[in-house]
């Protein structure tokens, strides 16, 4: 994460404002498999290498995706039920949550 902080900037902080990198990483790792490829002569090491590198792919995606799957504004959906539940309905509510709209809702 530090080094898109360092190649975007402090403000691209959101992952979708790296997402145009990744065609460029995915090219540079494409030409280090292959170039790895080349080092090593027997296929039982090209085929171990390449079990290592998808087993390491797919533990590294589930332990930084699952923070995507965590929900962000949970606490705000339940102060929105809460005021919900006590407010009359025709009470205006104004709330401070820097522009996420989950309490209104």
């Amino acid at each position: 994460m530090i080094l898109f902080m360092i190649v975007v900037g402090y403000g691209n902080r959101h992952q979708w404002y790296q997402l145009p990198l990744i065609p460029i990483f995915a090219a540079f790792a494409g030409a280090a498999c292959a170039f790895l490829a080349t080092k090593f002569a027997s296929r039982a090491a090209k085929m171990s290498l390449s079990a290592l590198l998808l087993l390491s792919f797919i533990f590294l995606a589930a332990v930084y995706a699952s923070r995507f799957y965590q929900p962000s504004a949970a606490p705000l959906r339940d102060a929105g039920l809460k005021i919900k539940a006590l407010s009359p309905a025709d009470a205006v509510v104004v709330a401070l949550d820097n522009g996420d709209p989950t309490l209104l809702y």
